[in-house]
């Protein structure tokens, strides 16, 4: 509650951006979702939010264009820290 009162971000959300934040390079959606603890579905649809907000970029894999591939915006890093 107090991360939502000072930040804006529910926790589900900041969990997300700090995974995407300390991956080297882009992250996929396969990989966030074994790192976090939601289903699938429920994954898409907030990194979807995300996306909406500004937080967070979605673009197809240049090796594997099945695969989408997850960054963090400017705005996200920002709100991050």
């Amino acid at each position: 509650a107090r991360l939502r009162a000072e930040t804006g971000l529910p926790l589900q959300w900041y969990d997300v951006l700090t995974q995407i934040a300390a991956s080297p390079g882009p992250t996929t959606m396969h990989e966030l979702g074994d790192r976090v603890l939601l289903s699938q579905s429920g994954l898409s649809r907030l990194v979807a939010r995300m996306v909406d907000g500004g937080l967070v970029s979605r673009t197809p894999s240049e090796r594997d264009r099945r695969v989408v591939e997850l960054s963090i915006t400017p705005v996200g890093r920002s709100r991050l820290r």
